[in-house]
């Protein structure tokens, strides 16, 4: 199944039945952002469920207003700003490191999500009504794409809604 267009922006997604009583989605997933992919769709039985609640965080952040010291970046810098203040050891206090992660939380994008995701690293940046979503891939080839918003919450809810359709199929 695929929602959107993988040559501006599109989940990938196929169900891969594994009996459960919790009704957990099982399957294998990746993006399509601006015809590149990101995320491994042959990882085969990853749990799809915590992407989804991943994807609905990012469709809340992306409501919030912008942050002047990341919307004005580049693609290339503001990827290296936000892994520096999210991932990266530093010179920072505790208390400096908690309080960037704080702020910048909100700008995470499918790191750590589940399977099909690791070696990778990827951050979603909102300006205006454009989504830009920058990563860096299990090569570690960074790549940027952009998208209309609009169209990128489309695709989003389209998952939402086949992961709930497939919950059913689950039990």
């Amino acid at each position: 199944m695929i929602f959107g267009d993988p040559d501006t922006f599109a989940i990938e997604c196929h169900h891969d039945p594994v009996a459960n009583e919790s009704r957990r989605v099982y399957g294998r997933i990746r993006l399509w952002v601006a015809g590149l992919t990101l995320g491994n769709i042959n990882e085969l039985t990853c749990w799809l469920n915590p992407i989804g609640s991943c994807l609905e965080s990012v469709l809340n952040a992306l409501a919030l207003d912008p942050d002047p010291d990341v919307d004005l970046l580049d693609d290339c810098d503001a990827f290296a700003f936000l892994d520096q203040k999210l991932y990266l050891d530093d010179e920072r206090t505790s208390a400096q490191i908690n309080d960037d992660a704080r702020r910048f939380a909100r700008f995470h994008f499918l790191t750590n999500s589940g399977e099909s995701f690791d070696h990778t690293k990827s951050f979603v940046v909102r300006s205006g009504d454009r989504v830009r979503v920058l990563f860096r891939d299990d090569h570690d080839k960074f790549h940027a794409g952009d998208v209309n918003y609009d169209v990128f919450k489309w695709v989003v809810e389209s998952f939402f809604h086949w992961i709930d359709s497939e919950r059913e199929r689950a039990a």
